[in-house]
């Protein structure tokens, strides 16, 4: 994605490439320390450290980000300042705006990603707290999450979309909280830098398969199995898969291609966040949502006062090896 920055040039040796891609993830690749690059360290530092410390931060006090590509810039700095500074690791990624009206919403020519890290994935059913010193709530969307038991080869050319899916491991269903570390809305280039608007991971964990399954039952006919999105007893929402770049897969092999040309790469026991398909539907304090998946089952989330959701060290060993038999 970084086009217009200097980017780091990749050893020739495969073997030096690999352990370059597997450092690139919480390293910061080099650019040349201009306008751009010194705003994007600024912004990133500064994301972190209110993710971090669990505040907001004012976007007011932020340098402008000049482009897209000093967004993704940015999100790099995020997470490794995420990853030494503060101790807390990566763990996949969220896909946003798959669908046209949101792209033309956010002027974007497509799709944009965002990093997700360890400390905002849990297991349904969920409560987050909806304190808003802490975390500007933005919605809950309804989303298919890929979780990869293989790791992605290096390779000069594009994955295909089969290449992809046998790196895959289990789908499950699950509900991305959206929110931001910023006090107020801004503009498209700080919410992708702002992790593109992840907040919280809610994982409907006991209704996954495996994704040859999901691929013979649900793939082929994405329309016969909707997704009621619901706030108490009442729907407020529905669709499918097919709002998602017509198939969560293609956003998924969008994704590992958008990371390959950044230089990083989808990697074994990372949960990936295809995009949403109900929209973006905005919540209170007080609620609690559900997103029925057809054929798949319920996951739950509730904004109650009280203690959040989260998952032990124990919790996440068992998690990610219920999520690796391809390893």
């Amino acid at each position: 994605m970084l086009r217009g920055l200097q980017l780091l040039r990749l050893p020739r040796a495969a073997a030096d490439i690999a352990r370059r891609h597997r450092e690139l993830h919480t390293q910061l690749p080099s650019v040349v320390e201009d306008a751009a690059s010194a705003a994007a360290r600024a912004v990133g530092t500064a994301l972190a450290e209110a993710n971090a410390k669990e505040r907001l931060i004012d976007a007011a006090s932020l340098p402008s980000l000049p482009s897209i590509d000093a967004a993704y810039l940015a999100q790099r700095f995020l997470i490794h300042s995420m990853h030494h500074e503060h101790k807390l690791p990566l763990a996949g990624w969220k896909i946003g705006a798959t669908a046209a009206v949101a792209q033309q919403r956010l002027q974007l020519p497509g799709p944009f990603y965002g990093p997700v890290f360890r400390r905002d994935i849990t297991k349904s059913p969920a409560n987050v707290v909806p304190d808003p010193a802490r975390l500007r709530l933005r919605g809950v969307e309804a989303e298919y999450v890929f979780t990869m038991g293989k790791t992605l080869p290096v390779q000069a050319t594009d994955f295909s979309e089969a290449q992809v899916l046998d790196a895959v491991s289990v789908v499950c269903p699950a509900i991305e909280v959206c929110a931001s570390r910023l006090s107020a809305p801004a503009g498209t280039a700080l919410t992708i830098a702002d992790q593109a608007s992840h907040g919280k991971l809610v994982l409907g964990w006991q209704h996954r398969i495996p994704v040859q399954q999901w691929l013979q039952r649900f793939a082929p006919a994405l329309a016969d199995f909707p997704v009621s999105l619901r706030c108490g007893d009442k729907e407020v929402a529905r669709g499918d898969g097919t709002a998602v770049l017509n198939n969560p897969s293609h956003a998924l092999t969008w994704l590992a291609n958008e990371l390959r040309r950044a230089n990083l790469q989808l990697r074994a026991g990372d949960f990936v966040t295809t995009g949403t398909m109900t929209d973006l539907t905005p919540v209170q304090a007080g609620q609690a949502w559900s997103a029925d998946f057809t054929g798949l089952g319920i996951v739950r989330v509730s904004f109650a006062e009280g203690a959040p959701s989260t998952l032990s060290d124990g919790d996440w060993a068992e998690l990610t090896q219920q999520a690796a038999p391809l390893r």
